[in-house]
């Protein structure tokens, strides 16, 4: 879990992008209404690509 500001939209309608302090980007997913937010979210995935690590992210839901 990490804290994360959403900054802008993602390419697919429900996504929304956060930087990590040294630049890489997290594509964090059903969050578009969070964008201008700082958000708690959880890692579900990583991708090497030829462009750097992809990471993938869901917002932090708290079990009850």
């Amino acid at each position: 879990r990490i804290r994360l500001p959403l900054v802008r939209a993602g390419k697919d309608e429900h996504q929304a992008i956060g930087y990590l302090p040294d630049g890489s980007m997290i594509v964090v997913n059903k969050a578009v209404n969070k964008i201008n937010t700082t958000q708690d979210v959880t890692v579900i995935s990583t991708l090497e690509t030829e462009a750097g690590l992809m990471v993938v992210a869901e917002l932090f839901e708290q079990e009850e």
